[in-house]
C-alpha cells in the first residue's frame, strides 16, 4: 500500500540534487583567521563544518538511499586558511588543522586508510603580519643629527644616591624605518572569525615599537590613531564584507571597542553608502580569560545588508550573571549565562533601542564638565611617607614650603576601589627656575620623571618634564571658587558619582 504522504520518485530526485547542491557549497567554503595562533578558532571551524557535513551526508542518505561519498571531495583542512606572525605557532597551526581533519576521518571510517598523502602541503598558513606589509626594515637615522634614533627600553635601576628604582637611560632600543610599507591583502575567503591581538592604543609603541607604530597609522590613514590594534582587523573585515569580498566576520575584540574613540571606525563603516553593512551579532561585555589576566571582551559579528545571504533577525547577547570566582576558563564558562534579544539594530557602541551615539552636547552643559590631569610620569606619585618626609603637613620649617607642589592624589580607580593614599608632586604652570625653588620635590621629578620624558617624540611634554603631561589649567581655574565638586572615572562600567 502507497502513503499518499510519501515523496514520489521526482521528489526523491530534487531533493537529492538539492542537497548534493548544498554539500557542494560546503567543500568550496574558505574561512580565514587573519591572527590564528596555534590554530584554535580553525580547529573548532573545521569540526563545526565537518558536523554539519555529516548531518547534510546523512539525510542525503535517508533521501537517495545507498549513496557512493568521495572521501577526496569531502571538506578538507585546504578550507581554512589563516595568518599568524609567529612563525612557531604558524607550523603549529598547519599541524592542528590536520589533527582535526584525521580525527574526524578515524571517527566516521574506524581504521580505514587516510588518503594518501596524509598530510598535503596546501601552506594555507601563511606565516606574515596580517595587517602590516613591507619589502623590509632598517635602522632610522635622523636626518638632523645623523644619529639612529632610539627609545628607551623600559628597564630600571637603582639610583646611585638614594638607591630608589629610576629608568636607566643606558637602557636604548633601536627604532626601525619599514621599507616600502602598505596596507597588508588576506587571502580570499567566504568568512572571517578571528580573535587578533590585546593591545591598546598606548602601549602600542612599547609592545611593537615606535617604527612599527608610525608605519602602520601612516598606510591605514582613514583610521583614527587613537584606536586600539585590534581594530585595524575590525577595520579590514568590514571593509571586505562591504564591499561582498567576504559573507560575514565573527571577531573578539577588547570591550574598549564600545568607546568614543574606538567607536569612530564602526560608525564609519555602519553608516557608508558605499559599504553598507550591518552588525548583525553582538555581546558587548563578556568575561574572557587572556593568559593569566582576565579581561572584558566583546563578540560582534558583521554582514553586508547588499548580500542575498542576509539573516533576517539581529541578535544582542547580554551577559545576566557569571561566577566571580577564581576558576578555569572552562568553568567559568559553564557559569556565566546570557539574555538573547531580537532586535532590529545594533548601534555602534553595540547597544539596541535608541542611538544615543549620535546624541550632541547640551549647550546648558557647556564648561561644567572636564577630564582630569594626565600625570605622564610615574615619579611624580609620592607614598604618604615620601611626602611627610618632604614636608607635606608641616607649618614651619625649611620643608614647610614644598607644601605647595605637594598634594593628595586619586585616580579612576582609587575613587572606585581602596584608595592607595598617595599624593603628587605638582608644579603646575611654574616655570623651571620656578619649581627648582622646591629642592626635594624637584629632585624627585629630575630622577624619576625627566629620563622617561627625554625618549618623548611629543616636543611639549619633553622639554617641559617638570610638569604634568596634561596639567588641565582649564579645570584649575573653574574649580578655584568651588568648596565641592563630583568626579566619576572617565572608563568605568558602572557609572559612580
Amino acid at each position: 500500500m502507497i502513503n499518499a504522504e510519501d515523496p514520489t520518485p521526482t521528489q526523491r530526485k530534487k531533493a537529492e540534487q538539492e542537497i548534493r547542491v548544498f554539500l557542494d557549497k560546503l567543500r568550496q567554503i574558505k574561512i580565514l583567521d587573519p591572527a590564528c595562533g596555534t590554530g584554535n578558532f580553525l580547529y573548532v571551524a573545521l569540526d563545526l563544518l565537518k558536523g554539519l557535513e555529516a548531518e547534510v551526508q546523512t539525510r542525503l542518505v535517508d533521501v537517495a538511499g545507498s549513496v557512493q561519498l568521495d572521501v577526496l571531495k569531502q571538506i578538507n583542512p585546504s578550507q581554512f586558511l589563516g595568518i599568524e606572525i609567529n612563525p612557531r605557532a604558524a607550523a603549529i597551526a598547519e599541524l592542528v588543522i590536520w589533527i582535526g581533519y584525521l580525527q574526524w576521518f578515524f571517527k566516521r571510517y574506524g581504521n580505514a586508510e587516510p588518503p594518501e598523502p596524509v598530510l598535503q602541503a596546501f601552506n594555507n598558513i601563511e606565516n606574515r603580519d596580517a595587517v602590516l606589509a613591507y619589502d623590509g626594515t632598517e635602522p632610522d637615522v635622523d636626518a638632523k643629527t645623523g644619529q639612529v634614533r632610539t627609545r628607551w627600553g623600559g628597564r630600571m635601576m637603582p639610583h646611585p644616591v638614594t638607591g630608589e628604582q629610576v629608568p636607566d637611560p643606558s637602557d636604548q632600543v633601536v627604532i626601525y624605518k619599514y621599507l616600502s610599507a602598505r596596507a597588508a591583502e588576506w587571502p580570499e575567503a567566504d568568512y572571517v572569525v578571528s580573535n587578533p591581538p590585546f593591545i591598546g592604543n598606548r602601549v602600542m609603541r612599547e609592545n611593537l615599537g615606535d617604527g612599527y607604530t608610525e608605519t602602520l597609522r601612516k598606510s591605514y590613514s582613514e583610521i583614527p590613531e587613537t584606536v586600539d590594534y585590534v581594530m585595524y582587523w575590525w577595520h579590514k573585515s568590514a571593509r571586505l564584507v562591504g564591499s561582498n569580498q567576504v559573507l560575514r566576520f565573527g571577531l573578539i575584540t577588547t570591550n574598549t571597542i564600545r568607546q568614543t574613540w574606538q567607536r569612530s571606525v564602526i560608525e564609519k563603516h555602519l553608516n557608508s553608502k558605499k559599504n553598507d553593512i550591518r552588525i548583525n551579532f553582538a555581546i558587548p561585555d563578556h568575561p574572557w580569560s587572556d593568559g593569566d589576566a582576565n579581561v572584558r571582551i566583546s563578540m560582534t559579528s558583521g554582514e553586508s545588508n547588499n548580500s542575498s545571504n542576509v539573516v533576517s533577525f539581529v541578535t544582542l547577547g547580554t551577559v545576566v550573571s557569571e561566577s566571580e570566582d577564581t576558576l578555569t576558563p572552562e568553568e567559568s564558562s559553564d557559569k556565566t549565562h546570557l539574555q538573547w534579544k531580537k532586535v532590529g539594530k545594533i548601534f555602534s557602541d553595540l547597544r539596541s533601542g535608541i542611538d544615543v551615539s549620535i546624541s550632541v552636547a547640551l549647550k546648558s552643559n557647556s564648561e561644567l564638565a572636564s577630564t582630569g590631569i594626565k600625570l605622564h610620569g610615574g615619579g611624580f606619585v609620592l607614598s604618604r611617607k615620601e611626602a611627610l618626609d618632604m614636608g607635606f603637613g608641616q607649618a614651619s620649617g625649611p620643608l614647610a614650603r614644598n607644601n605647595y607642589v605637594i598634594k593628595e592624589y586619586r585616580n579612576g580607580r582609587d575613587l572606585m576601589g581602596k584608595s592607595r593614599d598617595v599624593f603628587v608632586v605638582d608644579f603646575d604652570d611654574l616655570s623651571q627656575d620656578e619649581a627648582s625653588q622646591y629642592l626635594e620635590p624637584f629632585q624627585r621629578v629630575l630622577e624619576t620623571v625627566k629620563p622617561e620624558r627625554n625618549v618623548y617624540r611629543d616636543k611639549q611634554r619633553r622639554e617641559q618634564w617638570w610638569r604634568f603631561g596634561r596639567s588641565n589649567r582649564k579645570m584649575r581655574n573653574s574649580l578655584l571658587n568651588l568648596s565641592k565638586y563630583i568626579a566619576t572615572t572617565q572608563t568605568s562600567k558602572h557609572r559612580v558619582f
